[in-house]
């Protein structure tokens, strides 16, 4: 079972896959720990791809996060995308919530050495431009698949909590 989550800075994505890797028993893949270096510089094309090989085609993985690089891959390979498409203003919330949290020493998301990104403008605009900029990429990979589920708040994502390995069992039938 490959099970790619996508969605916004801020929509849900790192808790999302930590509640499906113990249902799973897989340890999760936060791609923005692989994809950012300190100071918020990007990894080199050769480090990013020799990362994603080692993992993209092992048998199960959870694998989450936005990086747009080599998305149609991830797209391709996977046996459920989970897109989050959770509004706006919580997801900025969200992100200043993680940018205080990080300050204290509780969110472990990130590199060591990258500045508190929640907290900056640069990092919220990239949030409120999502919908516009990023989501127009990744979608047309999106309508290729079959199983795609769409999660726009809170309650949609608990219920799916809930009922995925329900989902596990259907998709073992139908292939």
């Amino acid at each position: 079972m490959r099970v790619l989550i996508l969605g916004n800075g801020g929509s849900g994505k790192s808790h999302l896959a930590k509640r499906i890797s113990k249902l799973l028993k897989v340890e999760p893949i936060h791609l923005d720990r692989f994809y950012w270096k300190t100071n918020w510089q990007h990894t080199s094309v050769e480090e990013w791809e020799g990362m994603l090989f080692s993992h993209i085609y092992k048998e199960v993985w959870i694998m989450e996060g936005t990086p747009i690089r080599d998305i149609e891959l991830r797209i391709s390979l996977a046996d459920f995308i989970i897109f989050l498409d959770m509004p706006r203003c919580l997801c900025i919330v969200r992100i200043i919530l993680k940018g205080i949290f990080k300050l204290v020493n509780i969110n472990r998301h990130y590199n060591d050495g990258c500045p508190i990104k929640g907290l900056s403008f640069k990092a919220i605009k990239w949030v409120w431009d999502y919908p516009y900029k990023i989501k127009p990429i990744i979608f047309p990979y999106l309508t290729k698949k079959q199983h795609v589920i769409y999660l726009k708040n809170k309650s949609e994502t608990t219920h799916f909590i809930k009922n995925f390995h329900y989902l596990c069992k259907l998709k073992s039938k139908i292939g």
